[in-house]
């Protein structure tokens, strides 16, 4: 039976336009993805703890379209730019910080683009 990961304490400095940023403290698996998600589970358990959020942006399905990025960390004073990181597993940032300091990551939220809808040939009918 596989052992599970490791939990870290991290501070997530999440940014969701519009509604300004908040400062959360959450205990994760040192991963990218992990880290995303744990800033998405803060959003949709407390959407109204940011400023001007409405009924409408609190709704589900309006909360599903999000996605957060993690855009930098900073550990023990060090800043680290996460926007070209192409892999996941965290553990050797995290495992940098010293043991009276808490990795910070920022996080952005946001809407991604819509997929462009791939082109269907039309063929054409003869009479």
């Amino acid at each position: 039976m596989p052992m599970p990961a490791p939990l870290y304490n991290a501070r997530l400095h999440i940014k969701w336009p519009k509604h300004g940023e908040k400062l959360v403290l959450v205990r994760t698996p040192a991963s990218l993805r992990a880290i995303e998600l744990a800033a998405m589970n803060f959003v949709r358990r407390s959407p109204h703890s940011f400023t001007g959020v409405t009924t409408s942006d609190s709704a589900p399905s309006r909360l599903n379209l999000l996605r957060a990025t993690v855009r930098r960390a900073a550990v023990d004073g060090e800043d680290y730019d996460m926007t070209a990181y192409s892999g996941d597993d965290l553990r050797a940032l995290v495992e940098h910080a010293s043991q009276n300091s808490i990795p910070r990551f920022d996080v952005d939220l946001g809407v991604p683009p819509p997929q462009p809808i791939p082109a269907v040939g039309l063929v054409g009918s003869s009479v």
